[in-house]
Formats: structure tokens, sequence, C-alpha cells
């Protein structure tokens, strides 16, 4: 056991740092006062270094659901979902520590965006930053990512990544991103088609343009996936390049922007990791 505590720390998430040290992060669930994030460094060898830091810097109200990852500079960076920290339900806030776990400020990385925002994830980018990805649960519910520079500093707006108003998906969720080596990023998360839950995945190259008020794709995103009583896999579908009007939560952002999307190709004949 590296952590014990009354208010019942959970949902713990772990990064391995460029030292081989990793960095374990929770949140104390039964905090009367209102949840905080906490981390806690662990050696190599599995010994604890240290005594737990709370990462947060807003304590009121209630910070959960954390997720960490390691940043090429040899620190780290959290994200977290943070309860009326900005007067309207939840939103998603981060940090950047250094090796050390001295800390910079905190950030707002869903500002610009209305709605209720949930279940954050976050991974690095070789050039240094990071992408944070999450759930906006305005209807018809998208997710949503972001990229960032290695000290915070946004790259850019917030993006759409489940638009799709030529095949409507509702109640997207559970996004996951990871880099490719020619530094593309590849999105995959589950939505609702129909009457099915399926996979989808992106892969994305983003141009951006000032206020731009259109998303132009060169494919829609695939199925990869759809889970039924008896398990159904599907056959690749790609669509001709088109414009795509945005929607009102697109237009609520302080701008959007011109991506490229393509589709992944390749479908798994099981689910190696279904939620």
């Amino acid at each position: 056991m590296i952590y014990y505590e009354a208010e019942a720390p959970i949902r713990n998430v772990i990064t391995t740092l460029a030292d081989g040290r990793a960095v374990v992060s929770w949140y104390n669930g039964n905090n009367a006062g209102g949840s905080d994030i906490f981390a806690l460094f662990l050696n190599a060898n599995g010994t604890v270094e240290g005594a737990p830091m709370q990462l947060n810097l807003t304590a009121a109200n209630n910070q959960s659901k954390p997720m960490v990852t390691a940043l090429p500079s040899g620190g780290f960076v959290a994200v977290w979902e943070s309860f009326g920290q900005d007067g309207d339900l939840f939103d998603i806030y981060g940090r950047v520590f250094d090796a050390n776990g001295n800390g910079g400020e905190e950030f707002w990385i869903s500002s610009g965006v209305i709605g209720n925002h949930l279940t954050p994830f976050v991974t690095p980018r070789s050039s240094g930053g990071f992408v944070v990805g999450w759930t906006n649960q305005t209807a018809p519910q998208h997710v949503i990512m972001r990229e960032y520079g290695a000290g915070g500093v946004p790259s850019g707006p917030s993006q759409l990544v489940s638009l799709d108003e030529v095949r409507p998906l509702s109640r997207s969720q559970n996004i996951e991103v990871v880099e490719l080596s020619d530094g593309r990023l590849v999105i995959s998360w589950d939505a609702i088609e129909g009457q099915y839950t399926d996979i989808f995945a992106r892969t994305s190259q983003a141009k951006r343009r000032p206020r731009a008020q259109t998303l132009t794709a060169t494919a829609f995103p695939m199925p990869l996936m759809r889970t039924t009583t008896t398990t159904v896999l599907l056959t690749p579908r790609i669509s001709s390049p088109q414009t795509v009007t945005t929607s009102p939560i697109a237009m609520a952002m302080e701008s959007v922007i011109t991506q490229t999307w393509t589709t992944t190709a390749t479908a798994s004949p099981t689910c190696r990791s279904c939620r």
C-alpha cells in the first residue's frame, strides 16, 4: 500500500517519467468539503518518494477524475474535472509540473465551449506539448480535443472530433488520443449511431485559420466495431470529400478551425479493451 486516507482515495492513474520514476494520482472522493487531486512519486524500485502533493490550486467545490501523462521535458501534466470553477457545471482544468513536482498555474482547458465537460484524457506530443480530450455532455454529446505547448499554452482553439452531420452520432464519449511517428494524431471514441454503440476513429492533421465556420472533411469517422448481443463486425465506410456546416456548439467556441480528417483503415476482429 502506498497511500491511506480516511477520505477514500479513488480512481488512481499512473504514468512513468523520463527518469524511470512514476507518478500516481487520485482524488479523495469522501471529502465533505469538496474533493481534491493528489499525486505521489514512486521510485524505480517501488519505494515512495516524499509526501503526497495536491495538484489543484482551486480548492472550492469538487475536483475529480484526474489523468496524468509524462512529458518529454521530464515532468508531467495533470488534467481533471472541476465543478463550478468557472461558475457553470463541470469544466476541464490542467497544470504542468516539472520533474521535482513544482507546478505552474492552473489553466482552463474547456474555455470557450458551452456545456458540461467530463472525463478528460491527456497524451504527450513528441514536440514537448500535449493533447487533451474530453466529453461535452450538451446534446447530442460530442468529444472534443485541444492541443497545448510544453508550458501549458494552447496551440489553438478546441476542436470538435465527433462532429458528423451526414451520419449523425450521439452520446460520443471515452475519447483517447495517440500520436503517430509522423506527428499525426489518432483519436478514438465510442458513440451511438442509430440504435447501436460503435467504436469510431480518425486521424487528424490540423490546419488553422481564423474564424472559420465550416469543417472540411476528407472522410467521416469509421465504425471499427459494432457491439450488440452478438458482436458484429462492420465493413469500413469512406465518404467522398465535402463541407460540413458546424453545429451550434462549434459556433460557441472562441473560434472554429478547419481540419483535414482521414479515417483509420484497420478493424480488429475482437474488442481488446471494451469498457
